[in-house]
């Protein structure tokens, strides 16, 4: 995981778009940041907060990928390593900062 792409990543975020990375240590694909509110959406992933990413994180297995391929539009995929996800309506910012200070 590039830490600079996924803040980057996040900074541009227009709420269409939900990015998930592989996580090898955890064994878990990972959202951060806006992308974590957005999965949070769709399914219940285990959240937290990333001190290293200063951001959301929320952890997201196997089963609730499935579901995320099932309700939103894929966009690319890199085997045991990202996702990428259109929402078919983007979801605005209100209610992302009181969500993610739940997590800090």
């Amino acid at each position: 995981m590039d830490k600079d792409i996924i803040i980057q990543n996040e900074d541009q975020n227009d709420g269409s778009t939900v990015y998930l990375y592989y996580n090898d240590e955890v064994g878990f694909y990972a959202a951060y940041g806006y992308s974590a509110f957005l999965v949070s959406h769709v399914v219940e992933p285990v959240c937290s907060f990333s001190g290293s990413f200063e951001m959301p994180v929320a952890l997201v297995n196997k089963s609730q990928i499935m579901e995320l391929r099932r309700s939103l539009k894929k966009i690319k995929h890199v085997q045991h390593s990202f996702y990428q996800f259109g929402l078919r309506t983007a979801v605005g910012k209100t209610g992302y900062a009181r969500w993610a200070k739940k997590y800090k």
